[in-house]
C-alpha cells in the first residue's frame, strides 16, 4: 500500500470516527479499572469496527454517460451534472465556479446549434466538445470525489499539488477548451453572415433596384 494510499485512510471520515469511538470508549474502561480491566482492548477493538461500519462514507457523484445520439442529449446531461454538481458538499467553490462557466457556455452553444438543423456529426469542434462530456468532466470529478475531503484539501502528491489543486487546474483546461471551441463554431457562422452581408451590399446597392444587367 502506498503511502498517500494510507494518508487517504487515516484521513478518512470512517477512520477518524472509529478512533473517536475507540478513544471514548477506552476513557469509559480505564475510569472503571478493576471492573473490567482485561477487557479493555477488545471492547476498544471492537468500537472501532462498530464506528467504521456504522458510518456512511462520504457522498460520491458517478456521472457515467454513453454517447449521446443529438444535441439535446448533452443539453440535458450537462444540466443535470450541473445540478449534481452544485448539490455535493465535497467540491469546492471555486471548482463548482468553474463548472458552471462550462455548462453555461456549452449549453449555449449546443443550443446555439440545435436551431441549425444540421449534422454536426463530422465537425471536429463538436467532436473534442462532446468528449468533453463523454470522458474528461465525468472522469475528472468522479476521481475527485473518491477522496476525503481532508485528503484533498491537504495532502500533496507527488508532484507537489493537492488533489484540490490539481482539480482546479483540470477544469480551468476544460474552460478555456469549451470556450475556443465555441468562439470558433460562432465565428464560422459570423463568416458566413459577413459574406451574405457583402452579397447584400453588391446586389442592393445600384441606384435602380429592378434593372437588368446583362
Amino acid at each position: 500500500m502506498s503511502i498517500l494510499k494510507i494518508k487517504k485512510f487515516l484521513l478518512s471520515n470512517k477512520n477518524i470516527i472509529g478512533c473517536d469511538l475507540a478513544s471514548i470508549v477506552l476513557v469509559l474502561v480505564l475510569a472503571f479499572v478493576g471492573v473490567i480491566k482485561t477487557l479493555w482492548l477488545p471492547i476498544a477493538i471492537m468500537s472501532y469496527i462498530f464506528g467504521y461500519i456504522a458510518i456512511p462514507a462520504e457522498k460520491e457523484i458517478n456521472f457515467f454517460h454513453i454517447k449521446g445520439e443529438n444535441l439535446n442529449d448533452y443539453i440535458g446531461f450537462v444540466s443535470k451534472m450541473q445540478k449534481t454538481v452544485n448539490e455535493s458538499n465535497k467540491l469546492p467553490n471555486e471548482a463548482k465556479s468553474i463548472f458552471s462557466s462550462i455548462s453555461k457556455n456549452a449549453i449555449e452553444l449546443l443550443t446555439f446549434l440545435q436551431k441549425d438543423n444540421q449534422n454536426y456529426s463530422f465537425n471536429e469542434d463538436m467532436r473534442n466538445l462532446t468528449s468533453i462530456f463523454d470522458a474528461y468532466l465525468p472522469k475528472i470529478i468522479n476521481q475527485y470525489e473518491r477522496f476525503p475531503s481532508s485528503y484533498a484539501n491537504d495532502v500533496k502528491a507527488s508532484n507537489g499539488k493537492t488533489a484540490k489543486t490539481m482539480l482546479i487546474e483540470q477544469l480551468e483546461i476544460l474552460e478555456k477548451q469549451v470556450q475556443e471551441i465555441s468562439y470558433g463554431m460562432y465565428e464560422n457562422d459570423m463568416t458566413a453572415l459577413k459574406a451574405n452581408g457583402y452579397f447584400l451590399k453588391s446586389k442592393f446597392s445600384q441606384n435602380n433596384l429592378f434593372e437588368i444587367n446583362s
